[in-house]
């Protein structure tokens, strides 16, 4: 069972990566098909501080007196309550047990971890938007896109046995993505450039 968890932290996987985004599951398993999954997303700089820009440009919408609008919430990477939320959408019996920020070279993220009492009800979800917070405080990813989850066949025994299914990428899916990602680049850009003149 030693060498299949090894296997599992080995393999077990990234997912969404990009040149500004991370994202990392790893999960282990136990003789008896539970087991935890650790999320680790890192994203990068120069992205933080694009986003940041943008969140405080929604402040700046709507016309009106600057200081007679509300501030705009600062944006956090992880939001413990969405990361609480997503624990639902991970099968049965899944729980969230903790999250901590982390600070790399590149970027800034954090790890959550989550608990599950049965491997073979675990799905894990290759859409970042689902631990992700959006600018703005807004809950949910862009898009609303759906993707079909990792899901995983466990058979205790000796040796026990482990399948992982990995769904065949949606090409198309993953253009919409690419194009929702430029948009809201555009979108951002255009907020800086509004700032800037009135400034």
């Amino acid at each position: 069972m030693k060498t299949l968890r090894h296997l599992l932290t080995a393999v077990l996987f990234t997912l969404g990566l990009t040149g500004c985004l991370q994202i990392e599951n790893v999960v282990k398993v136990q003789a008896n098909g539970s087991g935890t999954v650790d999320v680790k997303v890192v994203m990068g700089k120069a992205a933080l501080a694009q986003i940041e820009q943008m969140t405080a440009g929604f402040g700046d919408l709507g016309g009106g007196k600057k200081e007679d609008k509300p501030a705009a919430k600062a944006f956090d990477l992880m939001d413990e309550t969405k990361l609480k939320e997503t624990a639902g959408k991970m099968g049965e019996g899944v729980t969230f047990v903790s999250a901590k920020k982390i600070e790399t070279e590149t970027g800034s993220g954090f790890v959550a971890t989550y608990a599950f009492k049965d491997i073979n009800k675990l799905k894990l979800d290759q859409n970042p938007s689902d631990v992700m917070p959006t600018p703005g405080g807004k809950k949910g990813g862009p898009g609303g896109s759906k993707t079909e989850p990792v899901t995983f066949k466990f058979t205790q025994g000796s040796p026990a046995t482990l399948l992982v299914k990995m769904p065949t990428p949606d090409m198309k899916a993953a253009a919409k993505k690419k194009e929702e990602a430029t948009g809201m680049e555009d979108m951002a850009m255009q907020m800086m450039k509004r700032r800037c003149s009135r400034t």
